[in-house]
């Protein structure tokens, strides 16, 4: 039970959601609005660096959810595992 599902940024999709499952499963939906084209200058900057490195370890398309969930359980990953929608995975193909 729980777990926590962030939308990065804005997205035409839309979601279709069960509020009851959501409620007795302890679910959180979040959403973040994008940063400042400085925020993006900035960050390319720190990773170029070395200075900052991503906790995303491991990527898994949306429908591989389970097979994610098996991923974590079993220890692993050494980072954070990211859920891609199929716009997710067409912008990190470019």
């Amino acid at each position: 039970h729980g777990g926590r599902l962030v939308i990065v940024g804005y997205t035409p999709e839309m979601y279709e959601l069960n509020g009851k499952l959501l409620a007795q499963n302890e679910k959180e939906i979040i959403g973040s609005r994008a940063g400042r084209l400085q925020d993006l200058v900035d960050t390319v900057r720190l990773v170029a660096s070395g200075k900052l490195k991503s906790i995303v370890t491991d990527t898994f398309p949306l429908e591989e959810a389970n097979e994610a969930l098996a991923f974590l359980r079993a220890g692993k990953t050494l980072g954070r595992v990211v859920l891609l929608t199929p716009a997710g995975r067409r912008a990190m193909q470019k």
